[in-house]
C-alpha cells in the first residue's frame, strides 16, 4: 500500500527524524507526503543508529531500491546537513525546500525583532519576482541593521531553498514545512514509547499507519456520498470542480472561485485562437496576465500558483469567466488531487509479476482438464 501511494504521490517527499520511540534510542527517520486528500501519508520508515552522512545515505538508497528507483520532484527537510548531502548526492534533479516552520523558530533566536520576523515570513512566502525579493530584502537588512548579523547572512546564501520567488514553479503540493512529519510524529507517539523494543515498535507503527489509512477512508467516503451546496456565480465551473476534485482540494478550489471576483479584467489581446487577459487588484494594485489558448484549451497565468501547488487559482477563473468556459481546462487539473488519484494502481511487485502469474494459470488450468480425465477412469475401480 505505501508502494502504491508513492506511485501515486511520490513526487513530493518529506524527510524527517523523530527520538525517543525506542529503548534503544535510534532516531526514526519518516519518509511520508500529501494524497489527494491534503492528508499525510506514509511511504516508508526507518531504525537508524545514529544521524549523519553514512545512516541519510543508507536510508534514501534502501527506500529508493523498495520504490523501484522512482525519484521525487521535490524535497521538504529541516535543514539538516547530512539531509542535504544526501539530497544532492542521491536525487541531484530533486528540488530542495527548507521547512519554513524551522525557519520562522531559527529567525525568532537569531534576532530577536518581532518586526523583523514579521518581514521575514513575508518575504519567505512572497510571491514575487527574484528581482523584487531582492530589493525588498537588502531594504529589510537596512532597515533593521542586520548587515553583520552572521545568520541573516547565512540565510541570503540559502535564499534558493527558502524563498517562495525562487522555489514558484516548481511543485511542491502546498507542502512548505515538515509538519507533515510532525503529525506523523504526533500519531506515532500515542503509541510509542521510549520503553518499546523493536518488534514491539514496528507492531504499534503498524496501528499508527492503520489509523492514518482509516483516515483516508472516512474522507473518501465523504467526498464520494456527500455534496455540498452551490457557494458561487461560477455554477457550471463549480459544479465541474466538485464532480473531479476530492472535497478537501474543491473546498480550496471553491475559495479561489470567490476571490475571482476581486480582480478587475484591465485590457487584453485576442487573435482568435489565444487569448491574453491583464488582471489586476484594486486594492494591493498587483498585475497578473492569464494567457488561454482556445485550440488546446490550455491555460497559464504569470502568477505561476497552478505550477507550484497543482490547483487553479482566482485569476484562472476570472479569465474562465471571461472566456466563458463550463468546464475547466484539462491543464489546470493534476490528478494527483483528483477523486481518480489512485485509479489503475498496480503496485510494482504485481506488474512485474502479472506475466508469469498469467502463464501459471494458464498452466493450472491445463493440468486441472487433464486430471478431470484421470479421475473419471479413476472412479469406476
Amino acid at each position: 500500500m505505501c508502494r502504491d501511494d508513492y506511485r501515486c504521490f511520490g513526487d513530493v517527499l518529506v524527510f524527517d527524524s523523530t527520538y525517543n520511540t525506542n529503548q534503544y534510542k535510534f532516531p526514526l527517520v519518516v519518509l511520508c507526503g500529501v494524497n489527494n486528500h491534503y492528508s499525510t501519508c506514509i511511504f516508508a520508515c526507518a531504525f537508524i543508529v545514529h544521524e549523519g552522512d553514512e545512516g541519510y545515505d543508507w536510508v534514501i538508497i534502501t527506500f529508493l531500491e523498495a520504490m523501484n528507483g522512482r525519484k521525487p520532484i521535490a524535497v521538504v527537510t529541516d535543514g539538516d546537513k547530512s539531509m542535504r548531502k544526501c539530497i544532492k548526492k542521491f536525487m541531484p534533479t530533486a528540488k530542495h525546500r527548507l521547512c519554513s516552520f524551522h525557519l520562522e523558530m531559527n529567525a525568532a533566536t537569531n534576532v530577536r525583532d518581532k518586526e523583523f520576523l514579521q518581514a521575514f515570513k513575508t518575504y519567505m512566502f512572497m510571491n514575487s519576482t527574484t528581482i523584487n525579493f531582492e530589493t525588498r530584502w537588502a531594504g529589510v537588512v537596512r532597515r533593521f541593521r542586520l548587515e553583520n548579523n552572521e545568520w541573516v547572512k547565512k540565510m541570503y546564501r540559502k535564499r534558493e531553498l527558502w524563498a517562495m520567488a525562487f522555489l514558484r514553479g516548481n511543485f511542491f503540493g502546498g507542502v512548505r514545512s515538515i509538519q507533515r512529519c510532525e503529525k506523523m510524529h504526533q500519531v506515532l507517539k500515542l503509541h510509542l514509547t521510549a520503553k518499546l523494543k523493536f518488534f514491539e515498535c514496528l507492531q504499534t507503527y503498524d496501528l499508527a499507519v492503520g489509523r492514518l489509512r482509516h483516515e483516508e477512508r472516512r474522507q473518501r467516503a465523504v467526498t464520494e456520498h456527500t455534496t455540498l451546496l452551490d457557494a458561487t456565480q461560477l455554477q457550471a465551473l463549480e459544479k465541474h470542480a466538485a464532480k473531479v476534485f476530492t472535497r478537501f482540494t474543491f473546498v480550496v478550489v471553491r475559495e479561489e472561485m470567490k476571490k475571482q471576483g476581486l480582480f478587475c479584467r484591465m485590457n487584453g489581446t485576442d487573435d482568435g485562437i489565444n487569448a491574453v487577459h491583464f488582471m489586476k487588484h484594486p486594492y494591493n494594485y498587483s498585475y497578473y496576465t492569464v494567457v488561454y489558448n482556445r485550440s488546446t484549451r490550455h491555460m497559464k497565468c504569470s502568477c505561476l500558483k497552478m505550477e507550484t501547488h497543482g490547483l487553479p487559482y482566482c485569476h484562472m477563473f476570472r479569465a474562465m469567466l471571461f472566456e466563458e468556459l463550463k468546464r475547466i481546462p484539462p491543464n489546470c487539473i493534476m490528478k494527483r488531487w483528483t477523486r481518480q488519484a489512485k485509479e489503475r494502481v498496480i503496485s510494482d511487485e504485481g506488474a512485474e509479476t502479472s506475466s508469469s502469474h498469467v502463464t501459471e494459470m494458464s498452466r493450472y488450468s491445463t493440468l486441472l482438464s487433464a486430471a478431470n480425465d484421470v479421475c473419471r477412469n479413476a472412479c469406476k475401480t
